[in-house]
C-alpha cells in the first residue's frame, strides 16, 4: 500500500516538470490585454511564458529526486522482507524432509551456518527502521 501511495505521489509530481497550460493561458491573455490596452506594437515574447523559472525546476528535480528515493528504499525492503520470507518457508520445509535424522541435522545446521554467515538477524532487525526511514522521507516531501 505504501508503494502505491508513493507512486501516485511520483506521477503528480512529474508533472512540475511543465509549467501548468492554464496559468501559461491565462498569463498569456493578460498579456495580449495589456498589449491591446496599450495600443503597442511590440511583440509578445513566447519564451516567458513557456519556460519554467529555474527555482520551480529545481524544487521539481529535488522533490522527485527525494521521492524516487523513497520509492526505491521501499521495494528494496520489501524485497528482502520476500526473500527471508522464501528463506523461512525453505528451511521450513527442510526440517520436515525426509531422511536420518542426522542428515537432517546437517542440513539445518548448514542452513543456520548460512543465516549467520550473512547476518540475516541484523537485516530482518533492520528493516523496520529502513521503512521508518522511507515513511519520514516521503513526510518530508508532503
Amino acid at each position: 500500500m505504501f508503494l502505491s501511495v508513493l507512486a501516485a505521489f511520483v506521477v503528480v509530481t512529474a508533472q512540475q516538470f511543465e509549467r501548468d497550460p492554464a496559468k501559461i493561458s491565462n498569463e498569456l491573455l493578460f498579456a495580449i490585454y495589456d498589449n491591446q490596452k496599450n495600443s503597442s506594437s511590440e511583440t509578445i515574447s513566447r519564451a516567458t511564458f513557456f519556460d519554467q523559472h529555474p527555482k520551480e525546476h529545481h524544487k521539481a528535480v529535488v522533490y522527485n529526486a527525494l521521492l524516487y528515493a523513497d520509492l526505491a528504499l521501499s521495494i528494496v525492503v520489501s524485497m528482502i522482507a520476500l526473500f527471508a520470507k522464501i528463506w523461512v518457508i525453505n528451511y521450513r520445509n527442510q526440517v520436515n524432509s525426509s531422511g536420518s535424522p542426522y542428515k537432517r541435522a546437517m542440513e539445518r545446521q548448514e542452513a543456520y551456518n548460512g543465516v549467520l554467515a550473512w547476518r540475516m538477524t541484523q537485516i530482518i532487525d533492520s528493516l523496520p527502521f529502513l521503512l521508518l526511514i522511507a515513511v519520514f522521507m516521503l513526510g518530508v516531501y508532503v
